[in-house]
């Protein structure tokens, strides 16, 4: 009698966003973002500075980070170096449970081999943004999928040293604010309140989270506000209910905020 094992729950990758290749200018920094999607950034040579969260990274070549899905993340060249990187967002069921959002890996051609799998399997446009399938009846674009798999569930456990956290003031600072911001997200707060709370000069704060995070406190507040609405949308709450919650003033500039944030409104969102 044969039995079996079921293997419902492997990873898979659902869906593709964007890959490139990028070499930074040593000038070069990012605004940062939020997306509903998984992102791997794997650094080929130079030093890349990294904020995800409330975490600040230096990684250097042959490390990699991972961000899940609506993490704030954000990154810049570090020490007057040019980094060379390349980026896969896409969408997953059932990613591998890892305990540091760090990894190394030693080949560093292998992600520039990827790429140019999807490069060759996939429609792009402006060689970044995924549109479609060159061929669906060809398993190529399969293998390009599985390539990607494989490197993620070979190397998602060859985690880092803590080394590469950066540990000073002004990251400890960011940390703090990011934390206070966290804890009241039900608060309508000005700039000069969040400086309060956090016993930091309003100037100095605002300049700082600038550098780390490529925007204002207030607009990232409000991203941190709406990545906490989705969910309550997610669990059926209204607009009203979800407007109250997050200390909005009304539900109309709840809704505001978040069609400028998501590009639809919650109603459209739901």
């Amino acid at each position: 009698m044969y039995t079996s094992a079921q293997t419902d729950n492997v990873f898979s990758i659902t869906a593709m966003y964007t890959a490139f290749h990028e070499s930074f200018k040593s000038d070069y920094t990012f605004a940062g973002e939020f997306h509903s999607f998984h992102e791997i950034v794997f650094v080929l040579s130079g030093r890349l500075g990294v904020t995800a969260g409330s975490d600040i990274f230096v990684l250097e070549e042959g490390q990699a980070i991972v961000h899940e899905p609506m993490e704030f993340h954000n990154l810049w060249s570090e020490g007057g170096t040019t980094p060379s990187v390349v980026v896969f967002s896409f969408g997953a069921r059932n990613f591998p449970k890892y305990s540091s959002k760090l990894i190394r890996f030693s080949d560093t051609q292998k992600p520039l081999e990827i790429l140019n799998l999807f490069r060759d399997s996939f429609e792009m446009r402006n060689d970044m943004f995924f549109t479609g399938i060159k061929n669906e009846g060809n398993p190529e674009y399969q293998l390009a999928v599985k390539a990607l798999e494989s490197f993620i569930l070979s190397h998602i456990h060859q985690e880092l040293p803590t080394d590469a956290v950066l540990r000073t003031r002004s990251a400890q600072n960011f940390a703090k604010v990011v934390t206070v911001l966290e804890e009241n997200l039900d608060k309508n707060l000005s700039v000069s309140d969040i400086a309060r709370l956090c016993n930091q000069g309003e100037v100095s704060l605002k300049k700082n989270f600038s550098k780390y995070s490529g925007m204002g406190v207030i607009t990232y507040f409000n991203k941190l506000k709406v990545t906490a609405a989705i969910q309550m949308l997610r669990e059926g709450k209204t607009v009203k209910e979800i407007s109250n919650a997050l200390g909005f003033s009304d539900q109309n500039y709840f809704s505001t905020v978040f069609k400028r944030i998501m590009g639809s409104s919650p109603s459209q969102y739901k």
